[in-house]
């Protein structure tokens, strides 16, 4: 029984993020090169277990911070999904130090 119950939830899981990455993905078509449709396209990828396509956001992102501003918050939405706790504690904080000091 609890196999089954687990296997239905992992089953309701992946719709509802196949979904939600769909919605994701049609608001960046529609509202361009949003930063924000991108860092939760990227962290919709990751809590499904699409691994690579949310490394591949999460890179995006990167690069583009070097062009304009993105919030490490949105970089570091991608990390805890993934589980990478430490890389998303580094990024907040490098964010708080460098807010405070400049």
């Amino acid at each position: 029984m609890v196999i089954s119950s687990v296997s239905t939830l992992t089953s309701v899981r992946r719709v509802f993020f196949s979904e939600a990455q769909e919605q994701f993905a049609m608001a960046r078509q529609i509202g361009g090169e949003s930063i924000d449709a991108l860092a939760a396209l990227g962290h919709a990828y990751a809590v499904s277990g699409d691994t690579l396509a949310a490394l591949e956001v999460r890179a995006k992102l990167t690069a583009l911070s070097k062009e304009r501003y993105v919030s490490p918050y949105d970089i570091a939405l991608i990390h805890a999904a993934l589980g990478e706790n430490d890389q998303h504690f580094g990024v907040s904080t490098r964010h708080t130090t460098s807010a405070l000091s400049g």
